[in-house]
């Protein structure tokens, strides 16, 4: 399918960097769609020239809360639509689209499908290339993974309740998303906690100046 879609939009002409992409079947990229809770075909591009695609299927089962879930086909062909690679996930309701991003500043991207939004958070599935295959490297909740310039590694922030607030720092390598430490900061009590993982030594900082921080920014932001 992926092969005569390049053929009919023009292989060495199109510019897939355009927003206005669609393939053959009218898929757009995913980084053009409007969120809607509803599962959205659609179509990436990595920083190499493959495409990924991604294909939602219903199933014919709920969830606990009586959404319905859905079968996610995930494609990785190159530029030419020879087929390296496919992948599949379970997913329910979410108000997210999958992407693809660098998350840790290797240069090489990762997949990362939300597979579930609650309230607030979302539960993100990530998956890293590693010697040109794409494995699942673990599994995030918050509002977004991305890569933290400040601590030189990935983060996401997450929703606890209306005053606590979480910021989770990982460090990935070699296919395990492995956790650094996870910032608790409560603003209603004004408060700073941290709690340590696997990967603690990976970080820039250690544990006491990370609360200082937290607490500093705290402080500053009552004046």
């Amino acid at each position: 399918m992926l092969a005569a879609l390049l053929l009919a939009v023009g292989l060495s002409a199109q510019d897939y960097s355009q927003p206005d992409f669609t393939h053959s079947e009218g898929t757009p990229w995913c980084f053009e769609l409007e969120i809607t809770g509803e599962p959205q075909d659609c179509a990436a591009q990595l920083a190499n020239d493959t495409i990924l695609m991604f294909d939602y299927t219903a199933d014919a089962i709920e969830d606990e809360w009586g959404d319905t879930l859905a079968r996610l086909d995930i494609s990785h062909h190159a530029f030419d639509g020879t087929l390296l690679q496919t992948l599949s996930e379970e997913v329910g309701r979410t108000y997210a689209l999958p992407e693809v991003a660098d998350i840790n500043n290797d240069g090489a991207e990762e997949i990362l499908i939300p597979t579930y939004t609650g309230n607030v958070n979302t539960v993100w599935q990530v998956y890293q290339n590693v010697e040109s295959q794409f494995v699942h490297a673990g599994e995030v909740s918050g509002l977004g993974l991305e890569y933290d310039a400040e601590v030189g590694l990935p983060a996401i922030s997450s929703r606890g309740s209306a005053s606590t607030w979480y910021r989770s720092v990982w460090f990935l390598d070699s296919g395990a998303l492995i956790l650094a430490y996870e910032l608790e900061t409560d603003l209603g009590f004004e408060t700073c906690s941290i709690v340590e993982g696997a990967a603690m030594s990976e970080s820039p900082q250690s544990a006491e100046e990370i609360i200082a921080a937290c607490q500093a920014g705290m402080e500053g932001a009552e004046q």
